[in-house]
């Protein structure tokens, strides 16, 4: 779903002024609606870090260029 600038803008705006909750670990813009994700743990970023490095090892050859990133943190 492709957000329209002047809306992701405003919801960003309102996003950076939401308080801080105690353990919400990120505000997140999401099919143009405000997220709000409890910090993953621990376990869970480890698995997504083997994963981005075994898929890494493979699209050098398959998908040059491209990387696998086990952050989330995008903005298109």
């Amino acid at each position: 779903m492709s957000v329209d600038p002047a809306v992701f803008a405003r919801l960003l705006e309102i996003a950076d002024q939401l308080p801080k909750v105690p353990g919400i670990g990120k505000v997140e813009i999401a099919e143009g609606e405000i997220v709000m994700m409890t910090s993953p743990v621990m376990r869970h970023e480890l698995a997504a870090l083997h994963i981005a490095r075994q898929l890494n090892a493979q699209l050098s050859t398959t998908h040059p260029g491209h990387i696998a990133y086990h952050g989330a943190d995008l903005v298109s």
